[in-house]
């Protein structure tokens, strides 16, 4: 039984790489038996695995910088955790967009609904 899909191949292959297959892998792709693009199905399975482990350990990274980084400037000075974030904002000039901030930090995109910035 296959379980490879021509119509999310493509999908599959920029969630494992994070860019659309070339032309040149399209023609591999459509020249290949079935039991070649299950291979290929299959491989694509475990690297777009290996991706969402990686960019999990990523954000990990970012978001423990991020918390150290709030602690500094809370013994610097700032009232609390709010005005730490406010601070960290207004260095990226990223005022009242927690998700653009949470981009540029490579944080999770909803890890500061609670803050007030």
């Amino acid at each position: 039984m296959w379980t490879f899909d021509d119509n999310i191949v493509s999908d599959l292959h920029k969630d494992a790489f994070g860019f659309r297959p070339d032309a040149y892998w399209w023609r591999e792709w459509n020249l290949s038996s079935n039991a070649a693009k299950q291979e290929i199905w299959d491989s694509l399975i475990v690297s777009m695995q290996y991706a969402i482990r990686e960019e999990r350990e990523r954000e990990e990274r970012c978001i423990q910088q991020f918390e150290n980084w709030i602690v500094t400037l809370i013994q610097a000075g700032a009232r609390d955790r709010d005005m730490a974030i406010r601070w960290i904002a207004e260095s990226y000039q990223a005022h009242n967009d927690r998700e653009f901030l949470c981009h540029l930090l490579g944080i999770p995109y909803d890890y500061l609904n609670d803050a007030t910035i």
